[in-house]
């Protein structure tokens, strides 16, 4: 799972999805993961999504399928978000309006 690293406002780019995070600092360029991952090549750093970037979540659920457009809120188990996002190149995060 792509984890939303905790940084002020001021800090976060909102221009893409997905942040670059490696020894330059932080990049938030990429609309893919696809697209971070071949921009930093591998094992020069990690990519990230970017909390800036995502929309307002929907629904009640412990995992979120985070796309560009959505941050659907309706499995109840990583396992079952991990399964919906595979096909469609999306990312399991934690509802961050979760009780």
């Amino acid at each position: 799972m792509v984890g939303l690293l905790a940084m002020s406002p001021s800090a976060q780019a909102a221009e893409g999805l997905y942040c670059s995070v490696d020894f330059s600092g932080r990049n938030c360029l990429y609309a893919t993961m696809e697209a971070c991952r071949a921009a930093l090549g591998v094992g020069q750093g990690d990519c990230v999504l970017n909390p800036a970037a995502l929309p307002a979540p929907t629904g009640a659920a412990r995992f979120c399928l985070a796309e560009r457009w959505k941050l659907a809120c309706d499995y109840a188990t990583l396992a079952g978000c991990q399964r919906a996002a595979a096909p469609r190149h999306a990312q399991c995060v934690d509802n961050p309006n979760y009780r």
